[in-house]
C-alpha cells in the first residue's frame, strides 16, 4: 500500500482531551463530553505497574496528583510525571481509538496556580512524553471552574470560587478581570481525614475512603448506615451503626474551622460558588451550613466536573476568553 493510499484508510486527525488532575480522581473527557474518572494513582499488578482502576490493584504510596510530584513547589520526579500520563492517555487511546494509527491529541488540562514557570514547563514536558500528543495546553484550575460555572469573569466585581477537596485539597480562590487575584490553599485536614480521625479516636477503627463514600451515599437516601471494621488493636470485628446526626455534626466541626480561614477573604453579598468533591457528601449539609451563617453559596450540581466543562468551553471558544493560557 503506497503512503497517499495509507492516509486514505487512516486519515491524520487530531481529537481534543481535556484533564483534570486531583489528588485522588483524574478526569478524562473527550470530545463527545464523556467524561471518564481514573483513580490518580500508581498501582503495581503481576510485577507490572499500571494506572489503577482495577478493584484487584492497590495504590502504592500515597494519592497522586500535582503534590504527588510535586515537593516544596518543586517537580520532584519527572519520570513518575511521565510515566502517569503515558499510561492514562494510551490507555484512553486504545479504548477508543486504537485502529486509527494517525490520531493526534490536543490536550487542555487544569494545573495549580501555586506552580512556577520552570515546573510548568517540566509538567508540559511530562505530556509531551505521550507520543501521540500534538499540543498543550494549561489553564488554572480556578479559572476553568469559574468559566465552567459560566461566571463573567471580565468584570471588576470579585468571584469567590470555594472548592471543597473530599480526599483532596480544599482551596479557596477569587477572580476579577480575566485573572487569579489570590489562590489559597486551606491549611486543615479534609472532609476525609476528618472522618478517618473521628472513628479513630472514638471507636478505634480504621475507615478506608471507599467506606467513607459509602457512607456517604447511604446517609442519602437514610438515617443510618452501619460499618463493618476490625478494632485497631485486637482486629476483632465490629458493627458501628452511624447515623445522619453524627455525621452532620463532624461536617459541621470540619466547616467550621474551614469558614475560619477564609471569613475575612470575602464579602457576604457577593456569592461563594462550591465546586471540587462536595458532590461526595449530602451536599444540603454543606448549604445549610453557609446558610445559617449568612453566606450565599452557589451550588452545582455536577461539581466534579466544573473544570472540565470550562475546558471544554475554552477549546472551542478560545477567542471568547480573554485568559491566559501556558
Amino acid at each position: 500500500m503506497k503512503n497517499n493510499d495509507i492516509f486514505k484508510k487512516f486519515p491524520l486527525t487530531n481529537k481534543n482531551i481535556y484533564l483534570q488532575i486531583n489528588r485522588t480522581k483524574t478526569y478524562l473527557s473527550d470530545e463527545k463530553n464523556i467524561t471518564k474518572e481514573y483513580d490518580t494513582c500508581i498501582a503495581k499488578s503481576k510485577n507490572k505497574y499500571i494506572v489503577a482502576g482495577n478493584k484487584n490493584v492497590k495504590c502504592l504510596n500515597d494519592p497522586i496528583s500535582f503534590d504527588w510530584f510535586i515537593e516544596n513547589d518543586k517537580i520532584t520526579n519527572f519520570n513518575v510525571a511521565s510515566f502517569f500520563f503515558k499510561k492514562i492517555l494510551s490507555h484512553y487511546h486504545k479504548t477508543n481509538n486504537r485502529f486509527n494509527l494517525f490520531t493526534k491529541y490536543k490536550i487542555f488540562a487544569t494545573y495549580n496556580p501555586n506552580l512556577t514557570n520552570e515546573d510548568i514547563n517540566t509538567f508540559k514536558k511530562a505530556i509531551f512524553s505521550y507520543k501521540r500528543t500534538k499540543s498543550i495546553s494549561l489553564i488554572p484550575k480556578p479559572i476553568a471552574e469559574a468559566i465552567g460555572l459560566d461566571i463573567n469573569i471580565s468584570d471588576t466585581s470579585p468571584k469567590y470560587i470555594l472548592s471543597i477537596g473530599f480526599n483532596d485539597i480544599t482551596t479557596f480562590s477569587t477572580i476579577s478581570e480575566n485573572k487569579l487575584s489570590s489562590y489559597t490553599e486551606i491549611n486543615i485536614e479534609n472532609i476525609y481525614e476528618t472522618l478517618r480521625l473521628y472513628f479513630l479516636d472514638k471507636y478505634h477503627i480504621r475507615v478506608s475512603e471507599t467506606s467513607t463514600i459509602k457512607l456517604f451515599e447511604a446517609l442519602k437516601k437514610q438515617g443510618s448506615y452501619t460499618i463493618n471494621a476490625p478494632h485497631q488493636l485486637t482486629s476483632f470485628p465490629l458493627e458501628i451503626m452511624i447515623t445522619k446526626t453524627d455525621i452532620t455534626i463532624i461536617i459541621q466541626s470540619y466547616l467550621d474551622k474551614l469558614l475560619e480561614q477564609i471569613n475575612n477573604k470575602f464579602t457576604k453579598n457577593n456569592p461563594l460558588y462550591l465546586t471540587g468533591e462536595s458532590s461526595s457528601i449530602d451536599i444540603n449539609m454543606i448549604t445549610n451550613y453557609f446558610i445559617e451563617n449568612n453566606i450565599y453559596v452557589i451550588v452545582p450540581s455536577n461539581s466534579n466536573e466544573i473544570a472540565i466543562n470550562g475546558l471544554i468551553k475554552i477549546a472551542n471558544n478560545p477567542l471568547n476568553y480573554d485568559i491566559t493560557i501556558k
